[in-house]
């Protein structure tokens, strides 16, 4: 007789499954990238602020959106979590 194969219930499935993220990404990535959407958004609310050729507008806002686009959101992506080697070498 031939052996009947047991079929995974979707419990152990998801168990089985693991996100990409958790690979990846640490606490600080998300600390980061929570970080650098709220710059971006104090940077366009800077931008709204009347009159337009306002000091905010013109000058702080530009630099809160280079700091958020240009450094941490690519900061927050590349940043590669710590692995811990459990082969210490003594």
């Amino acid at each position: 007789m031939a052996k009947i194969e047991k079929k995974k219930t979707t419990k152990s499935l998801k168990k089985s499954l693991v996100s990409p993220f958790n690979i990846y990404w640490d606490s600080r990535n998300y600390i980061l990238l929570i970080a650098g959407v709220v710059i971006g958004a104090i940077g366009f609310v800077f931008m709204t602020v009347n009159p337009w050729d306002s000091t905010e507008s013109l000058f702080i806002s530009p630099i809160l959106l280079f700091v958020a686009y240009f450094l941490i959101f690519p900061l927050s992506i590349l940043l590669k979590k710590k692995e811990e080697n459990n082969n210490k070498e003594s």
